[in-house]
């Protein structure tokens, strides 16, 4: 063979090689059927046909193999491990104490889908070089066959499990591994999600508004084979786009995104080949290993072209967490001897989630002082930044529930203390289960009355169909509270009334006592409805009865004269849902 970055040969060739100098250790890529034809031997390989070679640029190959000589400790053997996705955390614990590990992960497994997700919160993940590649298959096979990797030594084959080589370096060699990506962050927007994951991802908050992934995508022509970038303190981590449904309205990705990361697209790229010439350092000493990503050989047309290092295209690269349109490499240095580049890739995804840990103990408390206002899946999307500052006054559109008990005056006023503080603990516990269900805002509490809206601090869907049907299941659950407090002799009622329209919200009060408030006409009429509310009904005017009428049951109950309306207010008492 020509050289250890990455050589082109038969596998009559290679099994020659193996023969020669049995101690080597290799890593091979090629098409299934020729690593299926190799004789056990001190080898790993993976499923590729998509190469980058020096002599005849990227192509792609059934007939010849991609073979990389991995640099190891003539003194130490080095040790394969077999990991799933229940056990794939365990790799750092398993790495050399000096050296470095080479991974191989079959594309579309479930350990691939767990390792993109959870990699970043492997303990000791920044200090043990991983590098590697999620091995593919041809994409005329997509859907026939699936990605595979080999253990050479046993004549294991998997599609469902990772393969890893543990590599010791000797005393006075470290590894180094780095990454190329030749794309760039644009000025924006801003993308943030709502969870981690590869998807599919339905919407996301596009500077701050919350949007439809696949529509926007789709109204906004965007080229989908541009990756969305993070930035972690320096290093761009690139996420690519596999396919974009806009019938059903979502996205689905070949890495994951993550709920604390803001992402952009990346610039326009005209020239693949002259980005990676542009970009592209070369090793400074031994390389032990490069690849590269098949979407960049696929959008950039790199067949023929020789650009980067020598290795395989592959499905997914691994620089210690798993990586999207992005040249890895492994480069074996002299330890402690200063050189361009060193470590500079690990040491900026160390340093971007130590700030992350800084970041989450600020939002904890932020959490902590949110929670006191809103739902908690409310106040965490905030934190996560899918919301704006809703403290800030603003005004919008809401649909508003007034709610309170009947009697409650005169049985407060006849009753001990300890018995209305019982009733309320009650009331309070079933109500606020059902706010919360629902995705309500308590705006306050007021003794028996409560105030709840819906559609702020953060847009939702059909906020009027949520206030009715949060209504419906309190009157129900104060029913059964009802039967309970008669045997008790407490003779009490309830009574609800709901209103949509615009009102001002945002916090109200002073430093160290703050309340998140909402004021306006709609409020008012709320609570006017509510007091017109006999035990046991439901109050609506007509302009919100008119966005949910085919949805409930309802009766008339007039034209009622309200304090501080001016004209008569038509009402319908809430009966039941529609069958």
């Amino acid at each position: 063979m020509k050289n250890s970055k990455g050589t082109l040969v038969s596998v009559a060739d290679f099994q020659a090689e193996l023969e020669k100098a049995p101690e080597k250790l290799f890593a091979v890529a090629g098409d299934e059927r020729l690593l299926a034809r190799l004789p056990r031997g001190n080898w790993v390989g993976g499923t590729s046909p998509y190469l980058m070679t020096d002599e005849n640029g990227g192509l792609t190959t059934r007939d010849s193999v991609m073979v990389q000589e991995l640099l190891t400790d003539e003194r130490a053997s080095p040790s394969i491990s077999v990991y799933d996705k229940q056990t794939i955390a365990r790799i750092t614990a398993d790495a050399p104490t000096n050296g470095y590990t080479f991974l191989m992960i079959p594309a579309f497994s479930d350990v691939h889908f767990v390792y993109g997700k959870e990699a970043p919160t492997f303990k000791g993940i920044f200090g043990h070089p991983i590098v590697g590649w999620i091995s593919g298959i041809h994409l005329n096979d997509l859907g026939k066959e699936k990605p595979k990797v080999f253990n050479g030594k046993t004549g294991e084959v998997f599609d469902d499990k990772a393969l890893a080589c543990h590599v010791p370096l000797p005393s006075g060699k470290t590894a180094e591994v780095e990454i190329v990506n030749i794309f760039e962050r644009s000025e924006g927007p801003d993308l943030r999600f709502e969870t981690d994951g590869f998807g599919p991802v339905t919407d996301c908050w596009i500077d701050g508004k919350k949007t439809n992934f696949a529509r926007w995508l789709a109204d906004d022509k965007v080229d989908t084979q541009l990756p969305l970038i993070a930035d972690y303190s320096g290093a761009l981590i690139n996420v690519s786009i596999q396919g974009v449904d806009t019938e059903a309205g979502t996205v689905s990705l070949y890495a994951p995104v993550f709920k604390d990361r803001t992402y952009r697209l990346a610039k326009p790229m005209p020239d693949y080949v002259q980005g990676f010439k542009s970009a592209t350092a070369r090793p400074t000493q031994d390389l032990a290993f490069a690849c590269n990503c098949i979407l960049n050989y696929l959008y950039g047309k790199l067949d023929g072209a020789r650009v980067g290092l020598p290795g395989p295209f592959t499905f997914g690269e691994i620089g210690y967490v798993l990586l999207n349109q992005t040249m890895v490499y492994c480069d074996v240095v002299d330890a402690g001897v200063p050189h361009k580049g060193g470590r500079h890739f690990a040491d900026q995804m160390a340093t971007a989630l130590g700030h992350r840990v800084q970041e989450q103990l600020a939002q904890l408390e932020s959490l902590g002082r949110l929670k006191r206002f809103f739902s908690p899946q409310l106040a965490e999307l905030i934190v996560a930044g899918g919301a704006e500052d809703p403290l800030k006054t603003h005004r919008r559109e809401i649909t508003v529930a007034f709610l309170d008990l009947r009697g409650f005056t005169a049985f407060a006023e006849m009753s001990e203390p300890e018995e209305v503080m019982g009733v309320l603990r009650e009331y309070h516990a079933e109500m606020g289960k059902l706010i919360l269900a629902h995705e309500g805002t308590l705006e306050r509490f007021t003794g028996d009355g409560m105030m709840i809206f819906f559609n702020d601090p953060v847009p939702i869907p059909n906020p009027e169909e949520r206030a009715i049907r949060m209504a419906l299941a309190m009157r129900d659950r104060v029913a059964e509270l009802i039967v309970r407090w008669h045997k008790r002799g407490f003779e009490l009622g309830f009574g609800i009334g709901i209103a949509k329209g615009y009102a001002t919200i945002g916090a109200i009060g002073f430093e160290g006592r703050w309340d998140y408030g909402a004021i306006g006409t709609v409020t008012n009429l709320a609570a006017r409805l509510c007091g017109e509310a006999k035990a046991g009904q439901i109050l609506i005017p007509l302009r919100l009865l008119g966005t949910v009428e085919e949805l409930i049951e309802v009766e008339p109950v007039g034209a009622l004269t309200l304090k501080g309306f001016h004209g008569p207010v038509h009402t319908h008492n809430v009966l039941r849902l529609k069958a």
